[in-house]
C-alpha cells in the first residue's frame, strides 16, 4: 500500500512551494467553513444536537471581527439543511445568516466572500414545493448574500491577490455524493484566471476535489495547474481540518464553525469548533486553525498516525493568548526529561502563533506494542503554562486490530489520528461510500466519500489507513486517499451472517452485534420515504433503505431484511447495502399500537405506540411538543411530510400514534400521517378531519363550531329551495359542503342548554334539500329512516346517500339507518318543516 506523503495530511503550517518571483506583498484573511445555522432552540430536532449555534456563532463572528481580518470567506453550508426544509424555514435561516454573520462582519468594513454548500439552496429536496417561488434553489442565497450578482461564481481583487468563487453542484445521478462543475463555470474560470494570471490566486468552493466527478476534476486541473506556486485552494464541507495537494496545489479544508453539526464541540478530526486564519507574504501560505473562545492551543499537525515505529518529526502550531512564549518541550509518558522542540513566531500584528518542529525519540528498545503519552508543555515568559498530551502506539507491525480501535477508551484517546486496518468487506452502500470491514476481532465503519477510490466490493480483502472518527454517534474510519487503500484479495463472508431470532435480541445484544450483517423478520408498521419501522412479538426496530431500491413497501407488509446493525444518532437501526437484502413475503394486520406514557418511550424504541390525553404545548409546521401534565416530549411530524400547524393549537388535547424514536439525545414519536393525530374533546364534542377539496358533513346537535386552521375553510354551502347558499354557522338536520383549501380539523362541541329548549327543526323545500339527523338518546346505532321521515310523511317523495342508494316510499324501511355526521338528499313535492328528535 502506497502511503501519502509526508505532509499531505499535515492541518496548517507554511506552504512548501513559495512563489519566490513575485513580490505580492502581503494579506490576512479568515476561513469559515461549514456553520450550518439555524436557531439555538431547534438544534436538536434539525441536528440532534446540543450545542446552540446563533450563541456560538455569535462568539466566533466577535473574535473574527476583533482579529481585524482584510477579507473573510465562507465556504458553503452556511444555513443548516435548506434543501430539504420548506422555504419559509429556509428564508428564517437566511435571515438569521444576516443578523449574525452578514451584518456585523460588514459593518466592520470587512468584504465578505461567500461560496455556496450543497446544503445552500433552498428546497431542492423538498417534494411539495413551488419551484417557480423565487426564493427556490439559489434564490435565497442570492438575495441575502450575493451582494447584487445574479450568479453564483465570481472573483475578487484584493491588492496583488485574486479571489475566486466558483459553485460546483451535487449530481442526482450520484444520489447528491458526488459534484461537477458546469461547463460555463469552468470556461469562465480559465477567461478570469488568464486576465489575472499575474496575482496570487485563492480559489474558493464547498466539496473537496476528491468528491468531483472525473470530467470535472481534470478540467479544474487542466486550468489552475499552469498557476502552480502561486494559487491555494480553500474549502469546506468535510468539516476536518487538513490540506491535501493535487499536483503540488494544496486544498485546505478549513475544519467548521459547527464542529461535528453542533453534537459534540468537536470537528470530526477532533479538532475544536473553529476557523482558520492566513496570513500569505510573497506566496509563502501561513495558517493557524483557531478554536473559537481558546486562549491557548496546541495543533498537532504531524504525525498524524497512531503506530509510531521509531524516532519521528513532530510540528505542532501554539497559540497562548497575547502571551510570548520562551520555550516548547516535550516528554513521553511519565519521564521526568523534557526534550525541547524549534519553534518560529508568525506574527501577523492582529494575533500571532507559533510554529514548532522537532523529533520524537523512539528508540528500539520502546517499541512494545503498547500506547505511550507524548505531553507537549508551552512555558510563556511571565511563567505560565499549558500542555496537552497526544497519545500513540509504539510499534513495529502498522495494522492495528479493529477491536483495539473501536475500545471506548483508545477510540477516545486516538480521536482524529490515522490507524490502518487488514479486513474483510461483509456489506457495501451508499454507491460505494460506506461499508463494513471485519477482521478476526471486530467490525468497522469506512467512510469513503471524500476521496477518490475504487469500487469496493462484498468480500474484498483489504488493507485501509483512515482517520478515526465518528459520525453521530458512530464509530468509523474515514479514508482521506485512495492510495491509502490496497485490495489484495477475495474472501468468504457465507458465514458472516447472523439470523435474529427476534428483534428483541438486536436490542439485548447490540454491544456485541453492533455493525454485524444481520437478519430480521417483521411487520411494516411505519413507512417515512426511505425510513421504515418493523415489528415482530417482541419488538420493532427501524430500517434504512436509502441505500437500495427498495420498490413499494406498504403498511402490514412481512419484510425478511438483512443489514448491517447500528446506531444512528443514538437510534438503533438496520442499513440495508443491496436490494437483495429486503425480501417481502406477503402481508399480515398491523399490530395496534402499544398504549404507554411519556415516561415509557425509552424503553420502546422501535415500537408502534400510542399516548393519550395529552395537552399540546407548541406547535410549529414539522413538530408539536406535548406534555401529560409532568413531562413532555415531541411528536416530530417532519418524517411523515404533513404540517401540524394546521391540524392542532397549543391547548389542544389529543391522542397520537406514532414509532417511538430518539434523535441524538431526544425522545419524540414519529406520526406516521395526520391520522395519528387524534384530537379529543371528550363526551361533549367530537373531532372530524377535513381534507384539501370538498368534504360532506352533517352536525347530530346543536354545538360551537371552530376549526384548526379556519383560513383553510374556504366555503360552507348547503342547498334547498332550488339553490346553494353559503353558511357561517351549521345547525343540525342540514347537510352542508365544505370546501378547504388544505386540510384542518373541524372542532364541534356540543351545547348544554341551561334552560328548557325545543328540539330542532328545519323548513323543507319543493325540491332537493340537503339534510343530516339529529337522533335521539335511544339512537344508538343511527336513526330509522322511517322514524325520520314519519313528521313529512306527505310530503317527502325519496331520499338519496351520498353512495347512490335510493329509498322510496315504496321500499320497506323498517331496518335502514341514516347516520350521524352523514349527508343525505331529500325531495319533496311540497313544501314542509322537519323535526329533529333531540333537546340540545
Amino acid at each position: 500500500m502506497q502511503h501519502l506523503q509526508q505532509g499531505e495530511h499535515l492541518q496548517g503550517g507554511a506552504s512548501a512551494a513559495p512563489n519566490i518571483s513575485q513580490n505580492y506583498g502581503s494579506i490576512y484573511f479568515i476561513h469559515l467553513a461549514d456553520i450550518h445555522l439555524c436557531d439555538d432552540n431547534e438544534i436538536g430536532e434539525v441536528f440532534g444536537g446540543t450545542v446552540p449555534p446563533v450563541t456560538t456563532t455569535e462568539r466566533a463572528i466577535e473574535e473574527v471581527i476583533g482579529f481585524e481580518p482584510e477579507i473573510v470567506i465562507q465556504t458553503g453550508d452556511i444555513v443548516a439543511l435548506a434543501e430539504e426544509y420548506d422555504l419559509d424555514t429556509d428564508e428564517r435561516w437566511y435571515d438569521l445568516v444576516n443578523t449574525t454573520i452578514y451584518t456585523p462582519i460588514k459593518e466592520a468594513n470587512i468584504p465578505f466572500l461567500f461560496a455556496p454548500g450543497n446544503h445552500d439552496p433552498a428546497g431542492i429536496e423538498m417534494d411539495d414545493v413551488d419551484t417557480s417561488d423565487p426564493r427556490y434553489g439559489d434564490g435565497l442565497l442570492l438575495r441575502y448574500l450575493g451582494e447584487g450578482r445574479d450568479t453564483t461564481y465570481y472573483s475578487y481583487n484584493h491588492g496583488d491577490y485574486h479571489f475566486v468563487v466558483i459553485d460546483p453542484v451535487e449530481t442526482e445521478e450520484s444520489g447528491y455524493r458526488v459534484v461537477r462543475l458546469p461547463g460555463e463555470q469552468l470556461d469562465w474560470l480559465e477567461s478570469d484566471l488568464e486576465n489575472n494570471s499575474d496575482k496570487f490566486i485563492i480559489i474558493g468552493y464547498h466539496q473537496p476535489l476528491a468528491s468531483w466527478e472525473d470530467d470535472s476534476y481534470n478540467g479544474f486541473l487542466n486550468v489552475i495547474s499552469q498557476y502552480n506556486g502561486h494559487i491555494m485552494l480553500v474549502v469546506g464541507h468535510t468539516h476536518d481540518n487538513r490540506v491535501i495537494y493535487w499536483n503540488g496545489i494544496p486544498e485546505y479544508q478549513g475544519g467548521a464553525v459547527c464542529g461535528d453539526w453542533w453534537q459534540t464541540g468537536k470537528t470530526p478530526d477532533g479538532n475544536p469548533m473553529g476557523y482558520v486564519i492566513y496570513y500569505i507574504e510573497n506566496g509563502t501560505i501561513y495558517r493557524f486553525y483557531k478554536g473559537i473562545g481558546n486562549t491557548e492551543q496546541i495543533n498537532l499537525l504531524s504525525p498524524r498516525d497512531v503506530v509510531l515505529n521509531g524516532t519521528t518529526p513532530i510540528e505542532l502550531n501554539v497559540y497562548y493568548e497575547n502571551k510570548t512564549i520562551v520555550n516548547i518541550t516535550y516528554k513521553i509518558d511519565n519521564d521526568s526529561t523534557t526534550y525541547p522542540l524549534n519553534f518560529t513566531l508568525i506574527n501577523i500584528t492582529k494575533t500571532w502563533w507559533y510554529n514548532a518542529k522537532g523529533n520524537i525519540i523512539i528508540t528500539p528498545d520502546m517499541l512494545d506494542d503498547r500506547k505511550h503519552n507524548i505531553t507537549i508543555i508551552v512555558t510563556a515568559e511571565d511563567g505560565s503554562t499549558f500542555n496537552r498530551t497526544f497519545h500513540h502506539k509504539f510499534s513495529n507491525n502498522i495494522i492495528m486490530n479493529v477491536s483495539e480501535i473501536i475500545d471506548d477508551t483508545n477510540f477516545n484517546d486516538y480521536y482524529g489520528l490515522f490507524a490502518t486496518i487488514n479486513g474483510t468487506i461483509p456489506m457495501v452502500s451508499s454507491n460505494g461510500n460506506l461499508f463494513i470491514v471485519k477482521d478476526k476481532t471486530g467490525n468497522m465503519v469506512i467512510w469513503a466519500g471524500d476521496c477518490k477510490h475504487e469500487d469496493f466490493k462484498i468480500g474484498d480483502q483489504v488493507i485501509l489507513r483512515g482517520q478515526i472518527t465518528q459520525f453521530k454517534g458512530t464509530k468509523e474510519l474515514k479514508l482521506i486517499s485512495g492510495s491509502d487503500v490496497d485490495v489484495y484479495g477475495v474472501g468468504d463472508i457465507s458465514s458472516i451472517l447472523i439470523v435474529l431470532p427476534n428483534i428483541e435480541t438486536a436490542y439485548e445484544n447490540f454491544s456485541a452485534l453492533e455493525y454485524g450483517y444481520v437478519e430480521a423478520t417483521g411487520i411494516v408498521t411505519a413507512v417515512f420515504g426511505n425510513l421504515v419501522a418493523i415489528q415482530d412479538d417482541t419488538r420493532g426496530i427501524e430500517l434504512w433503505l436509502g441505500e437500495i431500491d427498495q420498490g413499494t413497501i406498504n403498511l402490514g407488509d412481512v419484510v425478511t431484511i438483512r443489514g448491517q446493525l447500528i446506531k444512528y444518532n443514538n437510534m438503533v437501526e438496520i442499513v440495508a447495502g443491496l436490494d437483495e437484502d429486503l425480501i417481502i413475503n406477503g402481508s399480515a394486520t398491523v399490530p395496534d399500537p402499544k398504549e404507554i406514557s411519556i415516561n415509557d418511550i425509552p424503553d420502546n424504541l422501535g415500537n408502534l405506540v400510542t399516548i393519550k390525553d395529552l395537552t399540546v404545548v407548541s406547535v410549529d409546521n414539522r413538530k408539536i411538543i406535548v406534555s401529560d401534565g409532568i413531562n413532555t416530549t415531541v411528536l416530530y411530524c417532519g418524517k411523515a411530510r404533513f404540517d401540524p400547524s394546521s391540524i392542532v393549537s397549543v391547548g389542544d388535547k389529543i391522542d397520537v400514534v406514532g414509532i417511538a424514536h430518539l434523535y441524538g439525545t431526544l425522545y419524540e414519536i414519529l406520526p406516521r400521517s395526520e391520522e395519528d393525530i387524534i384530537l379529543s374533546t371528550g363526551s361533549n364534542g367530537e373531532i372530524i378531519t377535513l381534507k384539501k377539496g370538498w368534504n360532506t358533513i352533517s352536525i347530530p346537535h346543536r354545538a360551537n363550531i371552530s376549526f384548526s386552521n379556519q383560513e383553510a375553510v374556504a366555503s360552507i354551502i348547503t342547498y334547498y329551495n332550488n339553490d346553494w347558499y353559503y353558511k357561517s354557522n351549521l345547525e343540525p338536520l342540514y347537510g352542508y359542503y365544505i370546501y378547504c383549501n388544505s386540510s384542518t380539523h373541524m372542532n364541534i362541541k356540543y351545547i348544554t342548554p341551561e334552560e328548557p329548549t325545543a328540539p330542532p327543526t328545519r323548513p323543507v323545500f319543493k325540491g332537493w334539500n340537503l339534510v343530516g339527523v339529529n337522533p335521539g338518546k335511544n339512537d344508538i346505532n343511527g336513526v330509522r329512516l322511517k322514524d325520520f321521515v314519519l313528521p313529512v310523511e306527505n310530503s317527502w317523495i325519496m331520499i338519496l346517500d351520498l353512495n347512490g342508494n335510493l329509498y322510496t316510499k315504496n321500499d320497506y324501511m323498517s331496518s335502514a339507518l341514516l347516520y350521524p355526521y352523514d349527508v343525505y338528499w331529500m325531495y319533496n313535492k311540497e313544501n314542509d318543516i322537519l323535526p329533529g328528535r333531540n333537546l340540545n
